[in-house]
């Protein structure tokens, strides 16, 4: 079917004569009339009906008109599409990255991208070293990250775009005195020290076995994974010296960052992504190789040399924790009061005679149950971690157990009264009785636990009273550790 010929017949339905539809057009009428002819016959059924100047749908012609419609709208949509991806915006771009680099930058970057090219869909493939470089050849992916010398000299397959340069960075417990001030070190000087590294599959492993090679040390290596938070954890607990790039983040460990050095020079490697030469990339993948390199500049390097600084960030962090457990705390609090008032409204309806309030107010209550319990869960969850077991057991046994005894209660009286039986007063007194007494082991609940979440968090930055010979006494990371401690965990040392 010409889409022409069905535009004008949809163009005439809407005018309602020839003429006005061929100047919507723009077209001869002549011209017009053919159109509408070349259809009809074409479909082998009359879609007109001629009344003087106006042209009236047929039967046939009505049933027709809403499917041109809809062909006509997909036509449109059709070359919309092909429109947007002649432009670049539309599409599925198909990246592989080491582990490292996904959580440390694509992570963050992605939503960058997303806001320049929100059509564009961007999957993410975990890989490493030779593995993405195979999967960009069998064309699983657009693009690879990896580490530039990958690359074969004068490779003819892939081409690059340089980015910033990885350091290579040693990690121990903030008590192993390496580097000194400069938190730089020779790469010879490992030789003393367990090292942990990452596995050889990884072109980072391959470089630092190569500075190995050139600074003729055989490396004493205690474990090798592929995991590279694993080596951190090893590290920070003193089980070695763990080999990181500096992409890495390790800032939610208490580690010592040292650079490493060969004959003085810092170990470094330039990052690239690749594609492949002989696949035309379209222009939001060019434009991504373009603002990942403008990211990068201002993000690197993800982890820099020196002392450990992670301790005051972790005391922020669990006094945000104490800040959200209250604030949950307060929007429970409240849900409960909405609770016990809805659930005083809907014992107040009893003694009406219309149904409707009381159904009405049965669902109103129903709402705040859901609500509530919904919460209480993430309470439940808060409490037990950030206060103690015997809190939660007393929120549950006080106020849930007794929320639920009453609401039971409360459900059998409400369909008793919807069924039409005689609801007593008694019944209706006890149950507001038992309402007040839950109120008050509310309001006893709340105290007590926002007393000990404010305890809490006024423990976090209580000063030290330093004794003469404090700072002989103790090494300056044990020093530093007990400032951030809480009283309580600090015993009589001071």
């Amino acid at each position: 079917m010409d889409l022409r010929h069905a535009r004008t017949f949809v163009a005439v339905v809407d005018h309602g004569t020839v003429s006005k539809a061929a100047r919507f057009l723009r077209v001869a009428q002549p011209a017009l009339s053919r159109h509408v002819a070349a259809l009809e016959h074409e479909l082998g059924v009359s879609l007109f009906d001629r009344v003087g100047r106006r042209l009236l749908l047929t039967s046939d012609g009505e049933q027709l008109v809403a499917e041109c419609r809809s062909l006509l709208l997909h036509a449109d949509a059709v070359g919309e599409r092909a429109q947007l991806l002649r432009q670049g915006d539309v599409g599925v771009l198909k990246v592989a990255a080491a582990p490292q680099h996904i959580e440390s930058v694509l992570s963050l970057f992605l939503h960058e991208y997303a806001r320049a090219f929100p059509q564009v869909q961007v999957k993410v493939l975990e890989a490493a070293g030779r593995e993405s470089l195979q999967m960009l050849e069998r064309g699983e992916v657009h693009l690879t990250q990896t580490l530039l010398n990958v690359l074969e000299p004068d490779e003819p397959r892939f081409a690059s775009r340089t980015l910033e340069s990885v350091e290579l960075l040693a990690a121990c417990h903030p008590s192993l005195a390496l580097g000194g001030p400069a938190a730089t070190m020779e790469i010879g000087d490992l030789a003393q020290h367990p090292l942990l590294l990452l596995d050889p599959g990884f072109v980072f492993r391959r470089i630092f076995d190569a500075a190995c090679r050139l600074a003729g040390l055989r490396p004493n290596i205690r474990l090798e994974s592929r995991t590279p938070h694993t080596l951190l954890a090893l590290a920070e607990r003193g089980h070695g010296v763990a080999i990181i790039p500096s992409q890495l983040r390790t800032d939610r460990y208490e580690l010592r960052i040292v650079g490493l050095t060969f004959r003085g020079r810092r170990l470094r490697e330039p990052l690239a992504i690749l594609w492949d030469k002989r696949r035309p990339l379209p222009r939001y993948a060019t434009t991504f190789c373009e603002m990942l390199a403008a990211y990068m500049r201002k993000v690197f390097p993800i982890t820099r040399p020196g002392a450990p600084a992670i301790l005051p960030r972790r005391i922020l962090e669990t006094e945000t924790q104490y800040t959200t457990l209250q604030k949950t705390f307060d929007e429970v609090s409240e849900l409960a009061g909405r609770r016990q008032h809805r659930m005083i409204r809907l014992l107040s309806s009893l003694h009406q005679t219309d149904d409707e309030i009381v159904k009405k107010r049965l669902s109103d209550y129903d709402e705040s149950v859901a609500a509530w319990n919904e919460k209480l869960i993430a309470l439940f969850a808060k409490l037990t971690m950030h206060l103690s077991w015997s809190l939660t057991k007393q929120l549950e046994g006080e106020v849930h157990n007794r929320f639920v005894r009453i609401g039971s209660e409360l459900n059998e009286l409400v369909h008793a009264r919807l069924r039409g039986d005689p609801v007593s007063r008694e019944n209706v007194s006890r149950l507001f009785t038992s309402l007040n007494r839950l109120q008050g082991q509310i309001v006893k609940f709340n105290k007590v636990a926002l007393k000990q979440i404010a305890d809490r968090k006024e423990n976090l930055y209580r000063p030290l009273e330093f004794g003469p010979t404090t700072l002989d006494s103790f090494p300056t990371w044990e020093l530093f550790k007990a400032l951030f401690k809480p009283r309580k965990e600090r015993g009589n040392v001071f």
